[in-house]
C-alpha cells in the first residue's frame, strides 16, 4: 500500500490521525476545507492555489486557468500552426480523408466567439472551445464542399488545444463527406470519439487528464453521446465502422 500522507500540499498542516483529507487526479493530498477557498483550473480542475499551481490568470470570458496550465496554453496562430499540420496527418492515418480542407487555423478569444455563438460557460469542457468554417459551391446538379478553416478557444492548455482541433477535424471529416444527418450526440460522440483516441496515443500525464476526462463526462452529448459513439466503433472496427460511415453517410446499427 502507498504510504499514508502526512501533511497538506497547500497549508502544509500535519494531518492528524482520523481527520478527512481529499486526494485530487494529481495525486496532490490537502484538507478538506481547502475545496471551500480556492477555485479550480477550468483546464486541469486543479485547485488554483500558490503552493499547487503557482497561482491562475482570469481570461476576460471568466475562465480560470492555473500557471501549470498557462505554461503550455495556446493563444496565437502562430503558435498554432505548427500543432495543427502535426496533426493532421495522423488523422489521414487513421482513414480520414479531407478533400476540400483548407487547413487554416485561427484563434479567437472567448468574448469573441460568445458574440458569433452564443455565451460561452466558462466551466464547459465540450461546447464553444472551436468551431469550423464551410462553405458549399453548387455548380447545376454538382456540388462541391469546402472546410475553408478551423478556429479554436484561445488559451488553452496545448493538449486540451490538440484535442479541440482533432475534435473540430472530426466536424470537418462529416461535413465533406456529406454525412449530414446524424443525431447530434453521435456527431459530437464521434468528434469526441477521435480526440479520445488521439489523446490516448500520447503517454503523457495531460493527455491520460484529457482521456479520464471524456470518460468521466457526464453531458448526455458530449459524454454519453462520445461512450455510446465509442461502443459502437469497438463493435464493429474502428476502419469498417469509418467506411461505413463514408459510403452511407451515416454510422452502423448499435
Amino acid at each position: 500500500m502507498p504510504p499514508q500522507p502526512t501533511h497538506c500540499a497547500i497549508c502544509s498542516s500535519p494531518f492528524i490521525p482520523g481527520q478527512r483529507y481529499l486526494i485530487d487526479w494529481w495525486g496532490n493530498v490537502f484538507c478538506e476545507k481547502h475545496l471551500q477557498e480556492y477555485p479550480t483550473c477550468s483546464a486541469c480542475r486543479r485547485l488554483v492555489c500558490q503552493r499547487l499551481t503557482g497561482g491562475g490568470v482570469t481570461y476576460p470570458d471568466g475562465r480560470l486557468m492555473c500557471q501549470r496550465c498557462r505554461a503550455t496554453a495556446v493563444d496565437t496562430k502562430q503558435q498554432a500552426k505548427p500543432v495543427v499540420e502535426a496533426i493532421a496527418p495522423q488523422l489521414y492515418q487513421w482513414g480520414l480523408r479531407f478533400n476540400g480542407l483548407i487547413l487554416k487555423i485561427a484563434v479567437e478569444d472567448g468574448l469573441t466567439i460568445a458574440q458569433h455563438h452564443g455565451q460561452i460557460d466558462p466551466n464547459s469542457r465540450g461546447q464553444l472551445l472551436g468551431y469550423i468554417g464551410r462553405t458549399t459551391e453548387r455548380r447545376g446538379n454538382q456540388e462541391r464542399r469546402i472546410v475553408n478553416g478551423i478556429t479554436v478557444l484561445s488559451g488553452l492548455p496545448q493538449e486540451f488545444f490538440e484535442g479541440t482541433v482533432v475534435h473540430e477535424l472530426g466536424h470537418a471529416w462529416l461535413y465533406l463527406a456529406k454525412v449530414d444527418n446524424l443525431p447530434r450526440w453521435q456527431e459530437e460522440g464521434f468528434c469526441n470519439l477521435l480526440a479520445y483516441i488521439y489523446h490516448k496515443e500520447r503517454p503523457t500525464p495531460e493527455a491520460r487528464w484529457e482521456v479520464k476526462r471524456l470518460e468521466d463526462d457526464p453531458d448526455p452529448i458530449y459524454g454519453e453521446g462520445f461512450r455510446r459513439v465509442r461502443a459502437l466503433f469497438k463493435k464493429h472496427g474502428f476502419g469498417k465502422a469509418l467506411n461505413y460511415t463514408f459510403y452511407n453517410r451515416c454510422f452502423p446499427p448499435e
